[in-house]
């Protein structure tokens, strides 16, 4: 498309497997165009396992995140400023699955359905997510849980903000496959369903 959402992604060797990559998104497209693309998309609705995408307040984003050391408090980068300025949260999202609240990460941490320290705990050993490409486990206290396919029981699909010595955080997951974004408007502008809006 000559609209500015082109995503590119590639499979490169990582470790001892593969992953996909989200390349860098040369674009003026902005984290809340792509929400907004996200939110009003028709695809949304023509998924009936999904159903009608709920999203929280606007305007009020978290004062910070909390990391998965469950003690450091991560402050939001500009691009995070905005998602959470767009929204705190989302439910029922094809692209983004259930986005917490971060204010919540502790509720949802306690929660029994969820086994969320369960899933946490297993990501940072090998074949899991948050693992470099000597397959050591990344610090827990530069990654935050950022959505999950479902808040009912043990989820399948993950994604997590990766902080480095950048201004914005990777976003790593698994969903179907592992991958990697450079940043948060990569994942959203490679995810972002072209339906017609774009």
């Amino acid at each position: 498309m000559s609209n500015g959402w082109e995503g590119r992604r590639e499979t490169r060797q990582y470790g001892n497997g593969w992953i996909s990559f989200d390349l860098p998104v040369l674009t003026n497209i902005t984290i809340t165009q792509a929400l907004t693309a996200i939110r009003d998309s028709s695809i949304q609705d023509q998924c009936l396992d999904f159903g009608k995408v709920h999203l929280g307040p606007s305007g009020n984003p978290p004062r910070y995140l909390t990391a998965l050391d469950h003690k450091t408090q991560i402050p939001l980068s500009p691009q995070l400023q905005e998602f959470y300025s767009f929204a705190r949260w989302w439910r029922n999202s094809i692209l983004l699955m259930e986005v917490i609240d971060p204010d919540a990460y502790f509720e949802h941490l306690t929660n029994p359905n969820l086994h969320l320290g369960e899933v946490l705990a297993n990501e940072f050993s090998h074949p899991y997510v948050l693992v470099d490409e000597d397959e050591c486990a990344i610090d827990p206290a530069r990654c935050v849980l950022f959505s999950l396919d479902t808040l009912d029981r043990y989820p399948y699909n993950r994604v997590y903000l990766v902080f480095g010595d950048k201004e914005e955080p990777e976003v790593w997951g698994f969903r179907e496959e592992h991958f990697h974004s450079p940043n948060l408007l990569a994942y959203l502008v490679n995810g972002v369903p072209h339906d017609g809006i774009l």
